[in-house]
């Protein structure tokens, strides 16, 4: 069952804990504001020695662009310190092998991607004329091996045409970064649609499952522990604002997990099945607890 975290509770957790893996946005931030305190508890955690890592859904982002944030917003942080989906998807491309991707996302994975030496096409726009007709007249590349999706703010019903297209090659991977279903925002009476909800109508289309990258599946752990193979969850604290992906995370792998009430969830949407170890209303509650 959750717990409110005291100070007695960090007491005693805070020594056995060697490494801190955090969400970003709704946790450290929002938007280009950094939220009360939370520079502040994570530098106090790298003055104590503890490993500080940022794990983050956002694949609009490249591992750069994201310690560009951390860096703007004075959060200390190194580039090894950052694990985001552009870059783990990227990653995972090439364990499998992959030479020729079709990328529904952004230039963030496009660059990721191609880093690696990995051929890529589809960023950016499909020309569009309104005429479903047209979609007859796609012309398909050859050899694309994997189809990619992440968040694009060009996706289109053309785009899902093709990748379902190269999805009837029951050789052809299908990985995405996340199923994230919105988009962070201040704005609580707006819903920005997010990763999820391109996946959900690219898997409906294809009519088969992809693999998943981001939170909560395991990959981008499993990179850390590649760093850091001491990572355990004997030694590890997991910070999230999203139960269904950063707690749920963490609870999959075994670590203490805690939920903060910035961004997306609270307590009150708490699953007791599924719960985090412990929930506080903002990091800068925990602030007060470190001397």
């Amino acid at each position: 069952m959750s717990k409110l975290l005291t100070k007695s509770e960090w007491s005693a957790l805070f020594p056995k804990l060697k490494y801190v893996l955090s969400d970003c946005d709704g946790v450290l931030w929002n938007g280009d504001r950094a939220i009360e305190g939370a520079r502040e508890f994570l530098g106090t955690l790298r003055q104590n020695g503890k490993r500080v890592c940022f794990v983050t859904n956002n694949s609009t982002k490249s591992r750069e662009q994201i310690l560009s944030k951390c860096l703007k917003l004075k959060f200390e942080a190194e580039l090894s310190d950052v694990y985001g989906t552009a870059y783990a998807t990227a990653a995972y491309l090439k364990m499998l092998g992959v030479g020729s991707v079709y990328l529904i996302g952004s230039p963030a994975i496009y660059h990721e991607i191609t880093s690696l030496g990995i051929k890529c096409t589809g960023l950016g726009p499909d020309e569009l004329d309104g005429n479903w007709n047209s979609w007859l007249n796609v012309k398909l590349e050859e050899g694309i091996q994997a189809v990619v999706a992440g968040f694009d703010e060009h996706f289109s019903l053309q785009k899902v045409c093709r990748a379902a297209s190269y999805l009837l090659n029951p050789d052809c991977h299908f990985i995405v970064t996340n199923r994230d279903q919105s988009l962070p925002s201040e704005r609580k009476d707006l819903v920005l649609p997010g990763t999820g909800c391109i996946i959900s109508c690219l898997e409906t289309a294809a009519g088969r499952p992809p693999i998943v990258v981001g939170k909560p599946y395991p990959t981008m752990i499993e990179l850390l522990k590649k760093q850091f193979p001491d990572l355990d969850p004997e030694n590890t604290l997991f910070i999230g604002d999203r139960l269904n992906t950063d707690i749920e995370l963490g609870r999959r792998q075994g670590f203490k997990t805690l939920l903060v009430e910035t961004g997306v969830h609270n307590r009150e949407d708490i699953d007791p099945l599924k719960a985090p170890t412990y929930y506080l209303p903002s990091l800068n509650d925990i602030c007060g607890f470190i001397g």
